[in-house]
Formats: structure tokens, C-alpha cells, sequence
């Protein structure tokens, strides 16, 4: 629920952090990347394995937050990752420039996408002139002035805003002190006894960053009451239909402003010559043009005859 397949690469091989190699179904989602034994799918044994597992058969299940970065050379994608504190290296090969562009979309709009589903605290984005910045498909249930947040021992008057995908708080007195609590990482949220009488926590939970118990008070008792109602009931409603920021149609703008973007920067800098495309389409198939492994360009043997490391370290 509320996750969507992207993109779909059948027929790749991949190489683990143990250097074994195998062939395997890539598979793109709003949320991670699942590497499938081409054995399993043909066998239509779908498992969801967070971490690789010793049997070659099974699957890789990385989330994209887990991914530090990616890497497209003329052979394969490479793949840093980091599970429980330990980075893990990835290689799969024959990925197209297409695939590549997709997923480079795919992290670049999840990285932006975070507020959806991480815990934020003082960000400057998150409110605007007092008012919360409402994000795509976010509605405001409720806003709640006069909501003491007890993260100081004084407390701290602010405003409290409750929607369909968080919980989120604004101080009246001081500039960028605020949070943002998504609904995905909440654990769980009751009223319980403070020093400062009743008062609502809720508590959070994340892979990524220390569990934390954030305390809200508001007078009289029975208002506190309602919003605590109030904030389960949205919390419970979240996971019927969740929404983490990101969609297909949200990869295909990118992709689609990333193409345009490509295009004028070209028409900027050269006007593209037929005559050019047809020579270089011709050598390319007749094999007067090839790819040099040590350049990692596409050179025509015709004009350059030597070893072009040679050349290089002679600096010509």
C-alpha cells in the first residue's frame, strides 16, 4: 500500500559485495530497489527480504534511503550502500542510459521528497511567515493556537497544525523553532502525566534516527482530549491509504524536465548537424568507430591509430 513500480529491467547481471555474480529482474519503486533471482520470477516466488541473504536465489531489497550514491560507466551501474552501519557495494550490468535516467529521478526526487516521511526540527522551509507550507495532496484538519511544546524546561507558546499526512508545530516566539512529524514515523501518541500536569506525547520511531518523545500541552484538559482524538484518528486513517511524497507521474515530470533542460543547454552551445548524425551513424556500424575503454569515449580508429593510453601518458 502506497508503493508503485517505476520502471521494470529484465535480463541484467548482478555482482554482490561477495563478487557472485547472477542474472536477475531489476525493479524500481517510489521507495526502493528490488533485485530478483530470474529463477524466482520464473517461479513467481515474490519475497520481500530487507538484506541480502547468503542464498544466491533470494532477493535484495534496498531502500533508497540506504543508497549514498550511484555510479553509470560504459559497463554497469554501481551502487554504494549502507545497512546497519556498513557500506555495501552493488554492480549490475548492461544498464541503458534510459534506466540510469530513471533512476537518477527516482533518488533526486526522493532525497527532496523527505518531509513526507522523516522527522524534521528546525528547517526554515517548513513554515512561512507563521503559516505551515502545505505540501502536494496535504489538507489542514485542524489548527490548533496556544500549544505549549515542552521540549524546554520553560516551554515554548506556538501553533499546532494537524493534516492528512502529519503533525506539525511552530513557535510564536522564536524564528525556526518547529517540527515536523510525519504520520510514518509516529509509534504511538496518549496523554500522559508531566511536571507540568497532562500533557500529549507522541512518540517517534525511525531506522535512520533516534527514537523521540515529543510532549504538547494545551488548556483546558478537554481540548487536549479532542486533539489527542483527533491526531489518532488522522495517524490511523494515514495508513488506510498512505502517500510518501513520491509517485510515477512524479518521475516522469522529472524525467521530462531533465530532457528539456538537456536539450536547451545544447541548442545553447551548437546547432546539431545531420550530415554529422549520418557520418557517425555509418562508422559506428561499420565499426570504424568504437568504444575506448581507457578514454571512456566512443573514438573513430580511422584518425587515431595508437594506443590512446600511450598517448596519454606522452601527453600529446
Amino acid at each position: 500500500m502506497g508503493e508503485c513500480i517505476i520502471s521494470t529491467k529484465k535480463n541484467l547481471n548482478f555482482e554482490n559485495s561477495q563478487q557472485k555474480v547472477k542474472k536477475i529482474v531489476l525493479i524500481l519503486t517510489n521507495l526502493r530497489i528490488l533485485i530478483k533471482s530470474e529463477k524466482i520470477e520464473q517461479e513467481e516466488q515474490h519475497e520481500n527480504i530487507v538484506n541480502e541473504n547468503n542464498d544466491e536465489n533470494s532477493d535484495v531489497s534496498i531502500g533508497l534511503t540506504n543508497i549514498l550514491n550511484i555510479n553509470l560507466n560504459m559497463q554497469y551501474l554501481s551502487l554504494n550502500c549502507k545497512f546497519d552501519k556498513r557500506n555495501y557495494f552493488f554492480k549490475i550490468y548492461f544498464v541503458d542510459l534510459k534506466f540510469f535516467n530513471e533512476f537518477s529521478a527516482l533518488i533526486e526526487t526522493y532525497r527532496k521528497t523527505k518531509v513526507y516521511r522523516e522527522l524534521l526540527i528546525r528547517k526554515s522551509d517548513l513554515f512561512f511567515n507563521t503559516e505551515l507550507v502545505i505540501l502536494k495532496k496535504e489538507k489542514i484538519h485542524e489548527t490548533v493556537d496556544g500549544v505549549c511544546n515542552l521540549a524546554v524546561d520553560q516551554g515554548n507558546l506556538g501553533t499546532l497544525s494537524i493534516t492528512n499526512l502529519r503533525v506539525a508545530w511552530n513557535s510564536t516566539q522564536e524564528q525556526n523553532f518547529n517540527v515536523s512529524i510525519p504520520y510514518l514515523q509516529i509509534e504511538d501518541v496518549k496523554l500522559q502525566k508531566s511536571k507540568y500536569g497532562m500533557a500529549l506525547c507522541i512518540k517517534t520511531s525511525s531506522q535512520t534516527v533516534k527514537s523521540m518523545r515529543i510532549g504538547f500541552q494545551i488548556y483546558p484538559e478537554e481540548k487536549l482530549k479532542k486533539l489527542a482524538k483527533l491526531i489518532k484518528a488522522c495517524w490511523k486513517s494515514f495508513f488506510k491509504l498512505p502517500y510518501f511524497g513520491i509517485d510515477l507521474a512524479d518521475i516522469e515530470k522529472k524525467l521530462n524536465d531533465n530532457q528539456k533542460n538537456a536539450v536547451s543547454s545544447k541548442n545553447e552551445i551548437f546547432e546539431i548537424n545531420k550530415s554529422d548524425e549520418i557520418f557517425f551513424n555509418f562508422h559506428w556500424s561499420e565499426g570504424l568507430i568504437e568504444v575506448d575503454k581507457n578514454l571512456g569515449l566512443a573514438v573513430d580508429r580511422d584518425t587515431i591509430k595508437h594506443d590512446t593510453e600511450i598517448i596519454w601518458r606522452l601527453g600529446i
